[in-house]
């Protein structure tokens, strides 16, 4: 079964899927289990660069101001090893290299529920 909303998708293996939005259209907040893979991918042809910005935490290896990049073809995918709620922003990058900063934006990673380990 696959779940999904307007910014992002869980898939029936765990995976889940953010669209960087379009600056114009911004989601809410997200959510996946430890051990998905969580990956971002380029929703615009405006902007077929971007950078995700975490500030005191994240959770993929927990540093303090972790930046993480993907564009157009080549999404952004990464393992949630650590449970929480997470901020990030996004830096959406032009081909002639100017950008636009939108955010905060939040992903809750949580514990998968016991019967279907690692993730659901």
């Amino acid at each position: 079964m696959t779940t999904k909303t307007k910014s992002a998708t869980v898939t029936k293996s765990g995976k889940t899927v953010i669209n960087v939005p379009n600056p114009d259209t911004l989601p809410v907040y997200s959510k996946a289990y430890i051990g998905a893979t969580i990956a971002w991918k380029a929703s615009t042809p405006s902007y077929p660069k971007f950078q995700l910005n975490f500030g005191e935490s994240n959770p993929f290896n927990g540093r303090k101001n972790a930046k993480f990049s993907g564009e157009t073809g080549q999404p952004l995918a990464l393992v949630a090893k650590n449970a929480g709620d997470f901020e990030y922003k996004i830096t959406h990058i032009k081909q002639d290299g100017s950008k636009c900063h939108t955010g905060p934006f939040a992903i809750r990673v949580q514990i998968g529920p016991k019967r279907c380990p690692p993730f659901c």
